[in-house]
């Protein structure tokens, strides 16, 4: 169901290449003229923070280059959610790997899309993180809208090896590194993760990241809640 909006969704976007971002906006503006309303464009992480600084009234989402010269995307996000913790924070890339698109949700970002994604995807996730809080493109729906209360009613069915398992997920660490803190075989591990994927309905280890960080297996972490 395509979620409701009222008025134009306030965005900022961050991408080094200024034929990107202007073509970016054109498209969207073109195709959704009263749903979007793009408030400035910067080439940098810097340039991002300054400008945050500088306004009266802070965007509803900012759009977030991952790979930036200066201040990348990783650090920018980290920075943004520390400071204005209700701005909405989409990470955008070339890519999609788990890495990647966990890296930015550990540093506060609440939603994640590809720069070859389709215009309607864009839009599904646009206007699904302005709505819902979050959005990450084939990351199942139950962890992404889903209240806290329902995403804690899995835990039982969990075993506590499964558990410390979930807890590495939002790391930077590979399999092979978690296999040696576990003190467990690299074959092992990736059982843990098969069979996870199989109780969660899921395929992607961004979608165990995002269930250990909401029923907070990472505490400490800035991840949009």
């Amino acid at each position: 169901m395509k979620p409701v909006v009222t008025k134009p969704i306030r965005i900022a976007i961050a991408d080094d290449h200024q034929s990107f971002r202007k073509g970016y906006i054109s498209m969207l503006s073109t195709n959704f003229p009263t749903e979007f309303d793009f408030v400035f464009d910067v080439g940098d992480g810097n340039d991002l923070i300054e400008k945050l600084n500088s306004i009266q009234e802070l965007p509803d989402i900012v759009l977030l280059d991952v790979s930036m010269p200066g201040m990348n995307g990783y650090v920018a996000a980290s920075l943004i959610h520390k400071k204005w913790p209700d701005l909405k924070i989409v990470g955008l890339s070339m890519y999609d790997d788990d890495y990647v698109v966990t890296k930015m949700l550990v540093n506060g970002a609440c939603g994640f899309i590809t720069k070859d994604m389709s215009l309607q995807d864009i839009h599904t996730a646009l206007t699904t993180v302005h709505e819902k809080g979050r959005y990450f493109f084939g990351v199942s729906t139950k962890f992404v809208t889903q209240s806290l209360s329902k995403l804690k009613e899995f835990i039982p069915n969990l075993t506590e090896k499964e558990m410390k398992f979930l807890a590495l997920c939002p790391t930077e660490m590979s399999y092979n590194e978690m296999a040696g803190e576990l003190g467990l075989s690299v074959r092992t591990v990736h059982s843990y993760r098969d069979i996870l994927f199989k109780k969660f309905n899921i395929n992607s280890r961004v979608g165990l990241a995002m269930f250990a960080i909401r029923i907070g297996l990472m505490p400490n972490t800035d991840a949009c809640q």
